[in-house]
């Protein structure tokens, strides 16, 4: 078997390196890696993934460091010897840690030697035997043989009632608090809110303000709370805070205020009072709205048609005339799936030559995969033809009927439908001194959320296509959002 799963190893470390595999699959193979922001360890930790974890590996896997994908749409970097390029588990059945820890031990004796590792809550191994008296044999993550106690596990779980995850989470009360942490070893807010609905086969988002904008959630108001409701807090209406409601005015809450762990508060209290902002509950049709972390990458969802005539009716108020260089019938309208700023999926469209539709499609099917985040993705039509507008915004567009910036008396590309910005707002146009947006200048020359950098995955996808990046232009003019591919005549 470790033949095997070294062969599997070096196989799939060929075929990243060589470009054969886009993604991978591996698993967490220490009791919690910490997931940090930067691949270093001086970078802010943003979450964790426990033992046994499932992700997608999107970087050189020969990097000390690795950025990983967990399954609530997160992403982040781990060192290398944190994670084992394997899909886990692989047999039939799964235990899971139903304790708040469990000793794992190289054999069925808790005397002679120390454990092998000791894994958090939730941890799932696989099963390669259950013997009568207390202990189970269990295949590692790195395909270690070992052996565990029953008493810590439960086979193949079933997810639990309403009522029995409310019952569970007293259990928690009195774990350590812990910034961005999401197991037994210490919880942040959000993290035990994520933990407690996972075990009714939720899987919510990663952070509080992501929990109270998903859409398989509803408001609902203080009076109308129920036990197993969400409850968020903050301040100025600014999600900071998430717990649990028990009923009867508790919850059940991970903070550093006063006592820092799981704890359960009262919200009656003059400092919950002071900063509750709202509360969420299940929608009956929740399952639908599942699958926004790893099985989003694979559902990328796009289609091409020719214009409707109700957007046709659009573009002629505010974004074509007569004498624009092509006509309607030949562009398209794309729908496409993209990844937000909000970690979660969402559909946008954008105006297009119809010639490029098909490339412009596997681009944004790749950034979509690679998660690279886009603020929004909207026709130029619904800010009726305003680029400054739009830029502020930080709307990707694409078709626009109007002059080059700074050159009234030529089409610019967009123009043709054969051009694209991604968001402005981050990637400004710079002329000399001008920058456009204004509001843009604070990003000048900083890496942030939706940048675009020179080595980054969106122009390699678009110049491999045959596209020209206007950040690489010379001279006075830098247009760091804007991709074109020239249409000839």
């Amino acid at each position: 078997m470790q033949k095997i799963i070294k062969l599997l190893v070096i196989l799939s470390t060929f075929w990243l390196m060589t470009g054969y595999a886009a993604t991978y699959e591996a698993a967490i193979n220490v009791p919690v890696a910490n997931m940090y922001k930067q691949p270093k360890q001086a970078a802010a930790m943003i979450s964790q993934a426990i033992y046994g974890t499932h992700v997608l590996v999107r970087s050189n896997p020969k990097s000390a460091w690795i950025l990983i994908h967990t399954d609530d749409g997160y992403q982040g970097w781990t060192p290398k010897v944190n994670i084992f390029y394997r899909k886990y588990p692989t047999r039939k059945h799964v235990a899971e840690v139903t304790n708040l820890f469990a000793n794992i031990y190289q054999e069925s004796d808790t005397t002679t030697h120390v454990p092998l590792l000791t894994v958090p809550f939730g941890a799932r191994l696989a099963v390669v035997k259950v013997y009568p008296e207390k202990w189970m044999q269990v295949e590692l993550v790195d395909g270690q043989i070992a052996w565990i106690q029953k008493g810590d596990v439960t086979v193949d779980p079933k997810p639990l009632s309403m009522a029995e995850m409310l019952q569970l989470g007293h259990k928690f009360v009195g774990l350590p608090y812990l910034w961005a942490g999401d197991s037994t070893f210490g919880y942040d807010c959000s993290g035990i809110v994520q933990a407690m609905y996972a075990q009714m086969g939720v899987t919510l988002p990663r952070d509080g303000k992501q929990q109270a904008g998903w859409p398989g959630f509803y408001q609902v108001a203080e009076k109308d709370l129920k036990p197993g409701d969400a409850l968020y807090f903050g301040w100025n209406n600014d999600i900071s805070h998430a717990g649990l409601y028990l009923g009867n005015h508790k919850f059940l809450n991970s903070t550093a205020y006063q006592d820092p762990t799981v704890h359960i508060s009262d919200l009656r209290a003059p400092h919950w009072r002071d900063i509750y902002i709202t509360a969420r509950r299940l929608k009956p049709n929740w399952r639908q709205y599942q699958g926004h972390g790893l099985a989003a990458a694979a559902d990328f969802k796009a289609t091409t048609q020719p214009l409707p005539a109700a957007v046709k009716q659009q573009m002629q108020k505010y974004t074509w005339h007569k004498g624009c260089p092509v006509p309607l019938s030949n562009l398209a309208y794309l729908q496409l799936s993209y990844w937000g700023f909000d970690n979660q999926a969402h559909q946008g469209a954008l105006i297009v030559n119809k010639n490029l539709a098909p490339e412009i499609t596997t681009i944004f099917k790749d950034l979509y995969q690679h998660k690279f985040p886009i603020a929004k993705m909207k026709p130029m039509y619904l800010y009726h033809g305003n680029d400054q507008v739009s830029m502020r915004a930080n709307n990707t567009s694409a078709f626009n009927c109007r002059a080059q910036t700074n050159f009234s008396k030529i089409f610019s590309i967009h123009s043709y439908g054969g051009a694209i910005d991604i968001n402005p707002l981050i990637n400004p146009y710079v002329y000399g001194n001008k920058v456009e947006p204004a509001a843009a200048k604070k990003y000048l020359g900083k890496n942030v959320k939706g940048s675009i950098t020179p080595n980054g995955i969106v122009v390699k996808d678009f110049t491999k296509k045959g596209w020209v990046w206007g950040g690489s232009w010379t001279g006075k003019v830098r247009d760091y959002q804007h991709f074109e591919k020239p249409l000839g005549s």
